[in-house]
């Protein structure tokens, strides 16, 4: 006897997911802390990371609001996309007889 079937899989993780360094990965990470746990603001949050010596990863140049509110933004996207998750399909299933 034979089994036959399709499976259909859907993936996002097919390819390279993760295209940040270190440093931008631990930059997102204090900043996602600070604004879901602390409610700061993207000002306070440039504030911190400029006085803790963090610099702007392209530029090298102290942080403004408007990094913070990009660096989140895109952040909040690129995890969702490479977090999500899709279903498996079975289909067409059958037994052959020998």
């Amino acid at each position: 006897m034979f089994l036959c079937f399709t499976l259909l899989i859907t993936s996002c993780r097919l390819s390279k997911t993760y295209h940040y360094n270190d440093n931008q990965e631990r930059i997102f990470k204090i900043v996602k802390h600070l604004k879901n746990q602390y409610k700061y603001s993207n000002k306070k949050i440039s504030e911190y990371l400029n006085s803790n010596g963090f610099l702007t990863t392209r530029t090298k140049r102290n942080f403004k609001s408007n990094d913070i509110y990009s660096l989140y933004k895109k952040g909040m996207i690129r995890k969702n996309r490479i977090d999500r998750t899709f279903e498996m399909v079975v289909s067409n299933v059958r037994i052959i007889p020998l």
